[in-house]
């Protein structure tokens, strides 16, 4: 490939090459184990500030961090690189919170959501007032349900493309309400709507965060800016060079090695600008965000595209990012009330929620006597203008539509307002957008590595595939990890050993498969049970004229549970013995047709009495419940005997069904002598 002559090429030892383009989180992961492990690293930054989406801005001497993020328990692999290759404490830097809190405009109290890792945790959702009780423990269900559903990733299965919405519209349990709360949690914890994130992504994340009943922080937040705290460290630990500015424009593979053009100089005295390319390196780590890298994939010379050994990265052009709008807003004094926890603001017209960094940075002098809240509009598409000074005061305005403590002035700057408007900035983040996990990006996420193919270009970022899958700051930890490792290992091979220690990534634990159904067959039950009870409240407070034409009434609904509940049951039990088996067979050898038809007998026992127990529950509930139109149950004349009579009679008979087809099994069932395991299906090509 023909072109300008590369820069000279710095001295180097006898370690190899590499080249990290993009200095974000996941490029400094990778650059700092590979710089520690002897490889030569040079680091490429298309901005003048390293960290990415954990980086900070500095403006009136005042340190504005990109987003406030939230650190969790589980990120083990993030507080391995802080605590032992940084050195710093967390104790000293972070502070844990608890959960979250929910304000609704109007109310004078904030309400409490905790981590229900214990079980007092659970108790005090139950009674926190975000929603009834019954509908709180149908979220808490909810989670645990999604937490344990098996999801098929292929690009075949269609059918299981469901985002976090759709899959509680799928459950026969689900309400309108838990559905809004789940809504708000994502948006809180990501400021994405539930029904743009994947249900296979979320349950990643699920599974991870899931640590009942062992008392758990809903996550740490930061006592500091990002870049005193987290990225400065970060850089003074590495050892390797790094070139700020300095914009990769393509990626492309010539005679097996990577060669790196850069964006041209500025033009100077008149000349037009010169391309350059980089000094020559052996290996290229990619950790740039997803629309950058499908630009650099698909950029240069055909046949020397990277996109022309791996075609499938042309799917990187599917990803989808959004921009947070955040306003800093420093006050001239201390707002009275203000929690200490992030806020989500009930049905705000852009979504928004506040974080109160007064109450965490309490060394800052720029915070002495004031709060200072992070404000975040989750829907910045929502703001009527496009003015940045403007789309800050309106987010402004309506914060103090749920804080009426201060005075918002009429306008950006205006000094008879109750804000330090020399401190408070505004940050539109088109130039640090987050990565949505949408339901078709899953499938064209890169791996780290693809060593048959592409021996030399290593992939890292938050949106890379890995155990966590959900776009967060462990994600972008692991993914570099992940992208150093393959590079050792791809370098090691001709070798007599690799080049340093070798490159260790730390385990998650995560509860199994078998106990999270396990968990849901047991609460199954509980679960309809709550629906049938918010059907009820539901009934008794809502008038004909109030719900759309093609809509079920909350009665009508209750009547199809003992069949949604029943199918919900033999889905569980089946994947809950396949698993048991599948353990079996890994551990302890094939399991014995003995133990299946124990295990299967177990399981129906199990199943005809959750039936009958539920069945007498929804009977009871059907002879309380009042008719459409009517008052609620406290108060009011008893219902109709037609609509008792019609549900008893079909509850009694879905009871009879699922009691038939458990005799059927019971006498039926395989005679011992004649299961054979394992047992293989086999099909008759089509003609």
């Amino acid at each position: 490939m023909a072109g300008p002559a590369p820069l000279p090429d710095p001295p180097m030892a006898d370690g190899a090459r590499v080249a990290v383009v993009g200095a974000g989180l996941a490029g400094l992961t990778a650059a700092l184990r590979l710089s520690q492990r002897g490889f030569q690293v040079t680091l490429y930054e298309a901005t003048e500030t390293l960290g990415g989406n954990l980086s900070s801005q500095q403006v009136n001497g005042v340190h504005h961090d990109v987003y406030p993020h939230m650190f969790c328990e589980w990120y083990v692999n993030f507080w391995a690189l802080f605590e032992d290759d940084l050195g710093l404490s967390r104790a000293e830097n972070f502070e844990p919170r608890q959960g979250v809190k929910l304000l609704r405009k109007g109310d004078p109290e904030f309400l409490e959501l905790q981590n229900a890792t214990t079980l007092r945790a659970v108790l005090a959702n139950l009674g926190s007032g975000v929603l009834p009780a019954p509908e709180m423990f149908l979220l808490g269900f909810s989670i645990l349900d999604l937490a344990s559903h098996a999801f098929n990733r292929k690009q075949s299965d269609q059918i299981d493309r469901l985002d976090v919405n759709g899959f509680i519209y799928s459950r026969g349990y689900a309400t309108e309400a838990v559905a809004k709360l789940q809504n708000y949690m994502l948006m809180v914890i990501w400021s994405i709507q539930s029904d743009t994130t994947a249900a296979a992504s979320y349950q990643d994340f699920i599974k991870h965060t899931l640590s009942f009943p062992f008392p758990t922080p809903f996550c740490w937040l930061l006592k500091g800016s990002l870049y005193e705290r987290i990225i400065k460290p970060l850089e003074a630990k590495l050892t390797c060079e790094i070139r700020r500015d300095t914009r990769v424009r393509s990626v492309q593979i010539v005679d097996g090695k990577p060669v790196i053009a850069l964006e041209p100089s500025p033009a100077r005295n008149g000349r037009a600008a010169e391309p350059r390319v980089a000094a020559q390196a052996d290996y290229v780590v990619l950790a740039v965000p997803g629309p950058a890298l499908a630009s650099l994939v698909m950029t240069g010379e055909p046949g020397a595209r990277i996109v022309d050994r791996l075609p499938h990265l042309a799917g990187l052009q599917r990803f989808q990012s959004v921009a947070i709008p955040v306003v800093d807003v420093y006050f001239n004094k201390i707002l009275p009330g203000v929690p200490k926890e992030q806020v989500g603001f009930a049905e705000s017209d852009f979504d928004l929620t506040a974080l109160d960094i007064s109450q965490l940075w309490t060394g800052d002098p720029d915070l002495a006597g004031r709060t200072a809240l992070v404000l975040a509009a989750s829907d910045g598409d929502a703001i009527p203008s496009l003015d940045p000074l403007e789309r800050g005061h309106l987010m402004i305005r309506r914060l103090h539509g749920y804080l009426p403590v201060f005075e918002p002035g009429a306008h950006w700057g205006d000094p008879a307002s109750d804000i330090c408007w020399e401190k408070t900035h505004y940050r539109s983040n088109d130039d640090n957008k987050l990565f949505i996990n949408d339901v078709d990006s899953w499938e064209w996420r890169p791996l780290a590595a693809y060593p048959d193919v592409l021996p030399c270009v290593f992939f890292a970022g938050d949106f890379c595939q890995t155990n966590v899958d959900m776009a967060t700051v462990e994600a972008a930890v692991e993914s570099g990890l992940l992208a150093a490792q393959a590079l050792q290992a791809q370098d090691a091979v001709g070798r007599s050993a690799p080049r340093g220690e070798p490159i260790m990534i730390a385990c998650h634990e995560v509860y199994s498969a078998k106990m999270l159904l396990a968990a849901k067959l047991a609460l199954l039950p509980f679960a309809y049970g709550a629906t049938a009870w918010s059907a009820a409240l539901d009934a008794g407070s809502r008038r004909e004229s109030d719900l759309p034409a093609d809509a079920y009434s909350p009665t009508t609904a209750v009547v199809a549970l003992p069949l949604t509940f029943a199918l919900d049951w033999w889905k569980t039990a089946y994947w809950l013995a396949k698993n048991v088996v599948a353990d079996a067979a890994a551990g302890e050898g094939a399991p014995t047709s003995e133990t299946l038809v124990s295990t299967s007998s177990a399981l129906a026992d199990l199943g005809a009495q959750a039936l009958a127990a539920f069945g007498d529950l929804l009977q009871d509930i059907s002879s309380r419940q009042p008719s459409r139109g009517e008052a609620s149950p406290a108060g009011a004349a008893p219902p109709g005997p037609g609509l008792v009579a019609a549900f008893s009679a079909f509850a009694g008979q879905a009871l009879q069904t699922a009691q038939a087809a458990y005799a059927a099994t019971r006498s039926a069932g395989p005679d011992p002598a004649q299961v054979s395991m394992p047992h293989q299906r086999r099909w008759r090509a089509k003609t």
